[in-house]
């Protein structure tokens, strides 16, 4: 109960931080002036900080437990710990999630162009292969859309196309579902295994009641 108790605030402590840095995402580019340059600063700052304190809780536990201070681990938290320590020092996420959105568009166009194609492999495949039509026509007509959707958005997100200008808002708004998808999905599975948890205890409970003294005895 309290592992489940601790994982479940880790959860919704990392929700809480994701759910902010959509909102400062939305903000940062829909504001102008000293609210927008605030709203990136913040966004450099809660990251920066999360990071050094997540680093930092790992360096001194494989400390303690590994008794090195250099090691593939400690050295991997210790790059981590530069990096939070650089976001809060030079104040540079805003341009970072700037080059992560307009590469989301290229990333989008690829993987779109990836599903079409292969949509039509199977499709043409399938029909050389004299399948039945209905075990394969489902699931390559979902492919495509898929795909279809992905290549249009990522195209039309392109930098040199532009024509969806607000890619760090979007993203924002991916954050802020993911992060409120993410404390609930914690809360039910916490729900769940609480009420499990009551349900075993009072089974044990019972389970004692009924000793085999008593049994003998009667």
């Amino acid at each position: 109960m309290k592992k489940t108790l601790q994982s479940s605030i880790t959860t919704w402590v990392t929700a809480l931080i994701v759910l902010t840095v959509g909102i400062l995402c939305i903000v940062a580019q829909n504001t102008e002036g000293d609210v927008s340059g605030n709203a990136y600063d913040a966004i450099s700052i809660v990251l920066g900080v999360a990071l050094i304190v997540i680093s930092t809780l790992g360096l001194v536990l494989n400390i303690l437990v590994l008794k090195r201070s250099a090691n593939a681990i400690t050295l991997a938290n210790g790059i981590i710990l530069a990096l939070g320590i650089f976001l809060v020092v030079e104040k540079t996420a805003g341009e970072l999630l700037h080059i992560l959105t307009n590469y989301a568009a290229y990333v989008l166009s690829v993987i779109g162009a990836l599903f079409v194609c292969d949509a039509i492999l199977v499709f043409v495949f399938g029909l050389v292969k004299k399948d039945d039509l209905n075990t394969f026509l489902v699931p390559v007509l979902f492919e495509a859309i898929i795909g279809v959707a992905a290549l249009v958005l990522g195209i039309l997100a392109l930098p040199s196309v532009n024509v969806i200008d607000k890619r760090l808002t979007i993203f924002g708004i991916i954050l802020i579902l993911y992060s409120i998808f993410l404390a609930f999905a914690s809360l039910f599975q916490f729900l769940g295994k609480s009420a499990s948890q009551k349900k075993s205890d009072a089974i044990d409970a019972k389970a004692e009641e009924a000793k085999p003294e008593d049994t003998l005895e009667a």
